[in-house]
């Protein structure tokens, strides 16, 4: 997965090449551009104990192609089955990896995921998260083996974990990987508890991952502060006259209301709907090719994460029901 405004970045510099005709003056934003730019800030990070310098420890852990066959796939429809059936292999990954599986194990004690490098388009992007992949294989194969509670405990930390981390985090890319991450814990936890011993107690981290659904699980907040910084940072870098206002509109949609109302509700909202801020391409690029391109990728980009996020909260809603199911008698 890679940030929009990385790409942004590499194309830029062709984009200046093809308006090299057009003056740093002669683009004028529309009022409701800078309105809109004004409403998005740089955040500073909540109170809490950050996890981002531990993940930029996780580059130095290198986990190998072959060895990644072995979690179990996204598309999936069983992750025990999965473990069932690769028990051996996933054994042998988890024997040779226990310092990263217990660092990785470890951000449960942290409380935010938050880049805190300047927002500028050549800024390190997320650290790896294939070593994450460690912990619900770790679950898996501890429920498959028999160890009920000590598997769905994990599985519910994991969840809990990554939905706080999700709630608490300013990029982009950074939600999109800490959503990945919790929906596939999630997952995990609810097979687990529809497959468990009617003996088998409930640990009180799934009561943790399956709370109600809130705003603060789909606050986009931070992050569009973040990128529409990037972008301002970029088209300053670039010297290209108005890209910082290419993504202003989507960015303001997603940090808004409407935009949060409706994923709370599972539901996304429509291309249209993101895509609010009038833009002048013509005004940056005299064929009109690259520009819209770049808005309609944008515009995209943002529609698919809302759209991922509805489906988030509908998740948690079915992992509530799940967990309610797990303790009837």
């Amino acid at each position: 997965m890679k940030r929009l405004m990385l790409m942004l970045a590499l194309v830029a510099p062709t984009a200046a090449a093809v308006a090299t005709d057009v003056a740093p003056s002669s683009y004028t934003p529309t009022p409701e551009q800078r309105a809109l730019a004004a409403a998005l800030p740089l955040l500073a990070p909540p109170p809490g104990r950050n996890v981002y310098p531990l993940l930029n420890t996780f580059g130095d852990e290198s986990i190998g192609a072959d060895e990644r066959k072995v979690f179990c796939p996204a598309d999936a429809n069983s992750c025990l089955d999965h473990a069932r059936k690769h028990e051996a292999a996933i054994r042998v990954v988890l024997d040779k990896h226990p310092v990263v599986l217990a660092k990785v194990e470890s951000i449960a004690n942290y409380d935010i995921w938050w880049n805190t490098n300047e927002p500028l388009f050549d800024a390190p992007l997320i650290p790896r998260i294939t070593p994450l992949q460690l912990w619900p294989a770790d679950a898996a194969l501890r429920f498959v083996g028999g160890d009920e509670v000590g598997g769905l405990s994990k599985a519910c930390t994991a969840a809990a974990t990554f939905r706080r981390m999700h709630a608490h985090t300013n990029t982009m890319i950074d939600h999109g990987a800490t959503l990945l991450v919790a929906q596939r814990s999630m997952k995990l936890s609810m097979e687990m508890l529809a497959a468990k011993s009617p003996s088998t107690p409930v640990p009180a981290m799934c009561g943790q991952a399956f709370l109600p659904p809130t705003a603060a699980d789909v606050d986009f907040r931070a992050a569009a502060g973040f990128e529409a910084a990037v972008s301002a940072n970029m088209a300053q870098t670039q010297a290209l006259p108005g890209m910082q206002y290419l993504n202003i509109g989507p960015l303001s949609a997603l940090a808004g209301k409407d935009a949060q109302d409706a994923m709370l509700a599972g539901r996304a909202l429509s291309a249209a709907a993101v895509d609010i801020a009038p833009f002048e391409p013509e005004r940056l690029n005299g064929d009109g090719s690259l520009i819209p391109e770049l808005r309609r990728q944008y515009v995209a980009y943002i529609t698919q994460l809302m759209e991922r996020s509805a489906g988030y909260v509908t998740l948690l809603r079915k992992g509530g029901d799940a967990l309610q199911a797990s303790k009837a008698p």
